[in-house]
């Protein structure tokens, strides 16, 4: 620590890390950083070689488990209300899987409707539509 900086040991009554030593509004600001998680920054100086180091190391770890994980959130079209589109939430680090299943899915799609009204069994029945109805006028020929 620098000369002139307050020192002070916590005890463990502000649920900051039990048995550090530093400045309170240093160890609130790792805190609010740790808790803020991937929204924010934190910076840390420490003087004095590897042990600060390691108590900084510790006291995020000590502080992590208190950490809600942010979710994931996709919105979605909502066919019914155009307008409105639907949310899906997924555990975090799962939309990107999820966009590119969902582009999958739509390519499987689009390469496969056309071969189904191309094959040999749509094709039979549609003939037989077109030739079975006088009702059906033909457009094609």
């Amino acid at each position: 620590m620098r000369a002139g900086a307050t020192s002070i040991r916590n005890d463990g009554a502000s649920g900051i890390g039990e048995g550090f030593v530093g400045q309170e509004r240093a160890l609130r600001a790792l805190k609010m950083g740790v808790e803020l998680a991937r929204r924010a920054t934190t910076f840390s100086f420490a003087d004095g070689g590897d042990e600060p180091r390691r108590d900084i190391a510790r006291m995020i770890e000590e502080l992590k488990p208190g950490v809600k994980e942010s979710r994931d959130r996709c919105y979605v079209n909502n066919f019914k209300i155009t307008d409105r589109p639907r949310l899906i939430t997924l555990p975090r680090g799962h939309a990107n899987g999820f966009k590119k299943d969902m582009q999958a899915g739509i390519d499987f799609l689009r390469r496969r409707i056309p071969q189904v009204f191309e094959g040999e069994r749509f094709s039979g029945k549609r003939a037989a539509l077109w030739s079975g109805s006088p009702r059906v006028k033909r457009l094609d020929g």
